[in-house]
């Protein structure tokens, strides 16, 4: 079953050598969850923003709708308040608010607003048919009443009724245009089916109406970030920052700042890459792969002293942290310190025996401390992972010549030679005269 509030998975991982996004903001979006209006577990930000720690912001908002079913309404109010300090939540708090506020004012009875919550909570136990019929009723009764249509849009939603969504989201938001709550929840639906623009588009509409909504702000942040632009996205969130300052710290915005980061690493402007990693730092000083990708930045531009500092940190917090001690390799192999290299590249290969690179990264270390055997060794291992990778072959031919293993040095140079690209060429003549003279030994 689908919900408004549930944003799918998006294009995959970036593998990159230099480059590690462990968690991007793709990967966020499979554990952080936009709550939708029937849910029944809704998962809290780190941080209350002042909320009444006895207000819990994992059952808030479910307490609040059985309150609100059983016409206790103040005691609702109280629960749906202290979800608004969380931007996952606030949203279906405003909009429930919205409900008890409208029957303040007499806009709608008390039977019918507990009516809406009744149908809220067969929604949130798993009776979508139930909770749309529900809705349906009321909606005659209230035909000129927004909240009902979103709540019914979420419903019908959870049975897979999109275009049936659509048309009640679509309808809410003519019916008022003093409110931005038919157009907030329309841009999360937009969002959920990964049409930025239009989410974009319903996220500015809302700002029109409300210029300072710190929740429109960073939804729009939000959308910006999943469609890659991330100078919108800081810009949104930036705005967000004195609004609500527990937001500007959501992990949300710390993947915005590391994705920026990378993106701006591949492009090789490292220096400014590095602002955005010490930003992403700040705002959550436990997320190594700001560190790690900051080290692999300095790196690029040859401080290597800040690089080792990050990379050790990495280490540090984590000693299973495969990726840290592989950059870390780099370093030492890069100050020609050879053991230390194939220490850490040992301890990657014991974290990972498949992984191709450090195997390769260990066998030149061995090879670069004159264990032509060890090294030997090791690039059989690489071929075993990958038998493609002529590199393997290149150095495996040195390796064994060097080791006496004319042979076997020979087979290595003419498996590199039907395998290396053209543009190699140089590698390609240094194999063939190596071939010539393993030749006339092997005779």
């Amino acid at each position: 079953m689908r919900s408004i509030n549930f944003i799918s998975k998006m294009n995959g991982n970036c593998d990159q050598l230099e480059f590690r996004m462990k968690l991007n903001l793709l990967n966020l979006l499979n554990t952080l969850v936009l709550f939708s209006l029937l849910a029944t577990n809704l998962y809290a930000q780190n941080g209350q923003a002042g909320a009444d720690e006895s207000i819990l912001p994992n059952s808030a908002i479910p307490e609040g709708v059985k309150f609100a079913k059983s016409k206790k309404f103040d005691k609702a109010r109280e629960q749906f308040a202290g979800a608004l300090a969380f931007w996952q939540h606030y949203p279906l708090a405003a909009l429930y608010l919205q409900v008890l506020t409208d029957l303040d004012n007499g806009v709608i009875k008390k039977k019918e607003a507990s009516e809406m919550f009744k149908a809220v909570l067969e929604g949130q136990k798993g009776a979508y048919d139930k909770a749309v019929k529900r809705f349906r009723k009321l909606g005659k009764k209230k035909q000129d009443y927004f909240p009902i249509l979103l709540m019914q849009a979420d419903a019908e939603l959870n049975l897979d009724n999109e275009e049936a969504a659509q048309v009640l989201f679509d309808d809410a938001t003519t019916m008022t245009t003093q409110s931005v709550l038919p157009l907030l929840l329309r841009g999360r639906f937009y969002t959920t089916n990964n049409e930025g623009e239009l989410a974009i588009a319903d996220f500015s509409k809302a700002l029109q109406i409300e210029p300072t909504s710190a929740i429109c702000l960073f939804e729009r942040g939000f959308a910006y970030a999943l469609a890659k632009d991330y100078d919108a996205a800081i810009n949104d969130f930036t705005a967000v920052a004195p609004l609500h300052p527990d937001w500007g710290k959501s992990s949300v915005v710390t993947e915005v700042y590391f994705n920026r980061g990378v993106a701006l690493s591949e492009k090789k402007k490292h220096r400014a890459a590095i602002r955005d990693f010490d930003r992403a730092i700040r705002i959550k000083p436990d997320y190594l792969d700001s560190y790690l990708n900051r080290g692999i930045a300095y790196r690029n531009i040859k401080r290597s002293t800040q690089a080792m500092q990050d990379f050790n940190h990495c280490i540090s917090q984590n000693p299973q942290f495969l990726e840290a001690y592989y950059q870390r390799a780099l370093i030492h192999f890069a100050r020609k310190k050879y053991s230390k290299a194939a220490v850490d590249l040992r301890k990657a290969m014991e974290l990972d025996p498949g992984n191709r690179k450090a195997a390769f990264k260990l066998a030149e270390s061995y090879y670069k401390l004159g264990n032509y055997r060890k090294a030997l060794t090791h690039f059989n291992n690489v071929i075993k992972l990958d038998k493609n990778y002529y590199w393997a072959y290149y150095w495996k031919g040195f390796s064994a010549q060097y080791s006496k293993k004319p042979k076997v040095a020979l087979v290595a140079f003419q498996s590199f030679l039907s395998r290396a690209p053209k543009r190699f060429y140089k590698q390609i003549s240094h194999a063939e005269v190596a071939i010539q003279k393993l030749k006339t030994q092997v005779r």
